[in-house]
């Protein structure tokens, strides 16, 4: 009994409807796979780390800070 009060205030579930005539090679892939929802968490997050911008090194945005700032400086002269 404690586990499902803790699921429901803890977890959060979803769900996914295949086909077994469009989606067979789908089903076959995921059958294969030793834990399906370990595999689909790794893909989600690999999936995440690639559409995240890579934010610039600290060094190399205060060099372009730098840069711009002598830019500006030259064409006010």
């Amino acid at each position: 009994m404690g586990n499902l009060i803790s699921d429901r205030k803890n977890a959060r579930w979803f769900s996914l409807k295949l086909s077994r005539n469009t989606d067979a090679a789908i089903i076959d892939h995921l059958e294969q796979q030793e834990n399906i929802q370990g595999y689909i968490k790794r893909l989600i997050l690999e999936d995440m780390s690639r559409q995240t911008k890579p934010q610039p090194e600290p060094a190399k945005a205060e060099a372009n800070f730098n840069a711009t700032l002598e830019l500006m400086r030259q064409i006010g002269k």
